[in-house]
């Protein structure tokens, strides 16, 4: 062995050692759809190898040290001039999943859980987990928790400062904002020294509320996007843009619509009233309903909040919106294909308009996939008839005075009666 040999095996576990003792001028190769890429014409000597840019959803392989020539592996008096490398990239993927079944309508509670894999592999200089959720939904930072499953000691808390760090941004594009939750080099370490399986993952869960209207876009999406490696695009978190597209990611949505109710006379549909109160139930009819708002016999169970409220009053115009209610056949990010499966709300009439019977059954509703339109806006529309008090006839009287003059009337129609029948006999004893 040469001085030369001994010194390139002294820095071999040192990278930074060896580019400073001098480097040649660097020559970049990019592999191919085989995975190769060949670089000829090498002059003899030792090389530093450094992968610059790693295939999105893998981690990049740590630079190493090769020769030229190398040892024949089984003849060892030979040597071998065409040098082959095999640098390991680890694959990793992420999954989302959400929970709104018990998100009814804006104002509740909804949760999202990030699910990443750990790479494979020995070091990893970068590790990031991207959250891009609808800016309609509020996800604090005292709420989103990250920790390791299935390690080598059970399921692992990471600390936040210590393992990683939370970076917010408002998305350039106007709908969406990012939660960022970048690795720092204790949590990668540690993250790699636990990993015991395919089944170690890193977990990130994000609890929040729908807190903001509907309007017209009924989808609330939320997009997860794992970077094991650093980006290509030199993406930073807190930029508020959407990192490379072709790293692995994974994106969920639920469904939400709005609904209008217009209030009417049953003798005069024209005729729009103003002043009915409503409020919203998640309910179980006795049976099923023949028709969507169809009133029927069920058991009323949460009286729902929506914004804030829990009354809604219809307008001049005898409209009232609620808006927004969660879809019933698509809960958790997946359609709820079987009818028996999907819930129903019923809407309540409490206050009937001014000269107008009360509903006194419940209205059974559901909002469905099929009744939004091409650009997703939700609106399902109703109308409501109220019958008029007394079916529309007008009494002479009403109330206690009413009623204590016919009562009158009546005593003195049978006084007046008693008073004939006594003249008639006062008659009939003269003739007598």
């Amino acid at each position: 062995k040469g001085k030369g040999d001994e010194k390139i095996s002294a820095n071999a576990a040192a990278i930074a050692a060896a580019r400073a003792d001098g480097t040649g001028t660097p020559v970049s190769m990019t592999t191919g759809d085989d995975g190769l890429a060949t670089f000829n014409n090498l002059a003899l000597g030792a090389y530093i190898v450094t992968e610059t840019q790693t295939p999105a959803g893998y981690t990049g392989s740590r630079p190493f040290i090769i020769t030229v020539p190398m040892t024949h592996p089984t003849e060892l008096n030979n040597w071998v001039y065409d040098v082959h490398a095999y640098p390991k990239n680890a694959k990793v993927n992420v999954e989302k999943e959400v929970d709104d079944a018990q998100t009814p309508a804006v104002g509740s509670a909804i949760s999202y859980t990030i699910t990443a894999d750990v790479p494979d592999a020995p070091v990893v200089d970068y590790y990031n987990v991207v959250d891009q959720y609808d800016k309609r939904v509020n996800l604090p930072e005292n709420q989103i928790m990250l920790q390791m499953v299935e390690a080598k000691d059970g399921d692992v808390p990471l600390v936040k400062g210590e393992d990683y760090t939370l970076t917010p941004a408002v998305g350039t594009d106007g709908k969406t904002n990012f939660w960022t939750a970048e690795f720092t080099e204790a949590g990668r370490k540690k993250m790699i020294a636990q990993r015991k399986s395919n089944d170690t993952k890193i977990v990130m869960s994000l609890e929040g509320t729908l807190k903001e209207k509907i309007g017209d876009e009924g989808l609330v999406e939320n997009k997860a996007i794992l970077l094991p490696g650093a980006p290509a695009n030199n993406w930073k978190p807190g930029s508020g843009e959407v990192p490379p597209p072709e790293y692995p990611n994974a994106k969920v949505v639920s469904k939400f619509g709005k609904v209008t109710i217009t209030k009417t006379s049953s003798v005069d549909e024209t005729k729009k009233l103003e002043g009915a109160e409503f409020q919203v139930y998640k309910c179980k009819p006795t049976s099923k309903p023949a028709k969507n708002f169809e009133s029927v016999d069920a058991t009323l169970d949460t009286k729902l909040t929506v914004d804030g409220k829990d009354t809604f009053v219809t307008d001049d115009q005898g409209k009232v919106t609620i808006d927004g209610l969660r879809n019933n056949d698509w809960k958790n990010g997946k359609s709820v294909d079987q009818e028996a499966d999907r819930d129903w709300y019923c809407l309540v009439e409490r206050k009937a308009p001014e000269g107008y019977e009360l509903q006194t059954r419940p209205i059974a509703f559901q909002i469905l996939q099929d009744q939004v339109n091409y650009s997703n806006m939700y609106q399902l529309e109703a109308t409501v008839k109220n019958v008029p008090s007394n079916g529309g006839f007008r009494l002479p009287l009403t109330g206690a005075a009413g009623v204590g003059f016919l009562l009158g009337a009546g005593a003195l129609l049978v006084a007046g009666s008693g008073a004939v029948a006594h003249a008639n006999k006062r008659r009939k004893d003269a003739r007598a």
